[in-house]
């Protein structure tokens, strides 16, 4: 799939945002209402230093939303 044709790389705001760098952006999901992870270069897989800095964004949102481990990481 391209990127123009990828709803991630599209980056809709169709839920609430909670935060956006220059390497991804955290969002709630559509379909569940958690929040996610999208690195802003089109694939999946991205390199270990930027899963680590997503991650580190993602623990951020979720400590804030949940409470700290009040919650987990599906990759």
């Amino acid at each position: 799939m391209s990127p123009a044709a990828c709803e991630l790389c599209e980056a809709a705001r169709i839920t609430p945002w909670h935060a956006e760098d220059e390497v991804c952006w955290v969002a709630d999901c559509e379909v569940c209402g958690v929040p996610m992870v999208v690195w802003k270069e089109h694939g999946n897989v991205p390199p270990e230093e930027a899963v680590a800095h997503m991650v580190a964004l993602l623990t951020e949102v979720a400590d804030a939303r949940f409470g700290a481990g009040g919650w987990t990481v599906d990759r």
